[in-house]
């Protein structure tokens, strides 16, 4: 039997390989109204990027089984319309952690020694000869880097602010002292944070809280010779907040590897800034965290084909059942069968994770859904901040 897969882009060889014969791969987007006669026949999607999969589009797939999401963020997949129809959700946290720091660094560094008009100039018809007072920038080492989100993508941001010599200050919604004593990191105030960095960081999750949480306000808190960093979505900040203030010297820089819409309109007034770099979500795309993606150390195997969707859906949380092994189940029936209506409607029950502030395990149903902590954990913060904004990533 040859089961549907559906995904946005043609997957690589080396997921296709993983996929086996047993699975054939449509690939597909919602304006191919061709191929839309497909549909009812998909069993599993994988996902790469952030096409949106809400309830609507699920029950245009009646034998949809599961759904696998080649990234950490979800906020483009109905979590809530996937558990109410007993569809698995996986994505691949830890795996792309190191790659996307070393991104972060890459648009510093390439934001603050002018990299892009640099190159520009050297390969256009003007450079020949040299000029010691052109396209001067700003130092690295030596500076303070503020960090939106201590969470996993943060701390390996901070462990390579180190090697640069920098202050690291962060802003999540409550004080995390292990990674302060690890990273000689120093908790402060999002407001704090925007007035005292050279470098801004953004690694928070998209949530109701961080939506906008970058606005004109914020922006004008921050040094004129300050550089923004978005390496979280692009609906983190206010875009046209942040036109207007890049227009007006407001801020030395920005450098963003994630936009709202994504890609942006080829008329966008970012587009046409020269004090902006835009790079197309290369936060995660080396070699090697893609092959990462595609496998898993805590996966135990089984033959079955929806474990080996799963498979691409890599992280140190664990589902198994006696016919299923899970990777990083975000929503998932209790127990999973191979057709929905054996799990219609089911609750999330069982599933477990370590809550990102204090390291304990939870069930996923004790949980702060839209913090990311248990409630534990949650309460404590909203008591001591009294609701202050900002997410761990």
């Amino acid at each position: 039997m040859t089961y549907q897969v559906l995904s946005n882009v043609f997957p690589s060889d080396q997921v296709l390989d993983m996929l086996g014969q047993e699975c054939r791969v449509h690939v597909w987007s919602p304006d191919d109204d061709r191929r839309a006669s497909i549909l009812p026949s998909i069993e599993g999607i994988l996902l790469y990027g952030h096409l949106r999969i809400d309830g609507a589009f699920m029950d245009r797939l009646p034998n949809l089984r599961v759904i696998s999401n080649t990234g950490v963020g979800v906020d483009h997949i109905d979590l809530d319309a996937a558990r109410q129809r007993g569809i698995p959700v996986g994505n691949t946290p830890n795996v792309l952690d190191g790659a996307v720091a070393d991104m972060t660094f890459a648009l510093i560094l390439a934001a603050a020694r002018n990299l892009v008009p640099g190159v520009r100039h050297a390969h256009g018809p003007d450079f020949v000869h040299y000029e010691p007072d052109f396209l001067l920038g700003y130092d690295v080492y030596g500076t303070t880097l503020g960090i939106v989100g201590l969470g996993n993508i943060g701390r390996q941001i901070a462990r390579r602010a180190r090697g640069f010599d920098m202050a690291v200050l962060y802003h999540n919604r409550n004080p995390d002292p292990q990674a302060e004593a690890e990273l000689g990191a120093t908790y402060v105030t999002l407001a704090d944070l925007l007035r005292r960095s050279d470098y801004v960081s953004l690694n928070v999750p998209l949530t109701k809280e961080t939506t906008g949480m970058i606005g004109r306000n914020e922006l004008s808190q921050m040094k004129r010779t300050a550089f923004l960093i978005n390496m979280a979505r692009g609906a983190v900040v206010d875009q046209e907040a942040l036109v207007d203030t890049l227009k007006g010297g407001l801020i030395a820089g920005a450098a963003l590897d994630v936009t709202e819409p994504e890609p942006l309109p080829r008329y966008h007034p970012l587009l046409g800034l020269e004090n902006v770099i835009i790079t197309p979500h290369l936060g995660s795309a080396t070699v090697q965290t893609r092959r990462a993606h595609g496998s898993c150390p805590y996966f135990l195997e089984t033959q079955s084909w929806v474990s080996s969707i799963m498979r691409l859906s890599c992280s140190t949380l664990r589902m198994a059942t006696s016919r299923y092994s899970f990777c990083n189940v975000l929503s998932s029936p209790a127990t999973p069968s191979v057709t929905r209506e054996a799990n219609s409607c089911s609750a999330v029950s069982g599933v477990r994770s370590s809550c990102e502030t204090c390291d304990n395990i939870a069930v996923i149903d004790d949980w702060d859904d839209d913090a990311r902590m248990c409630k534990e954990c949650a309460t404590v913060m909203d008591e001591a901040t009294g609701g202050e904004d900002g997410a761990d990533s």
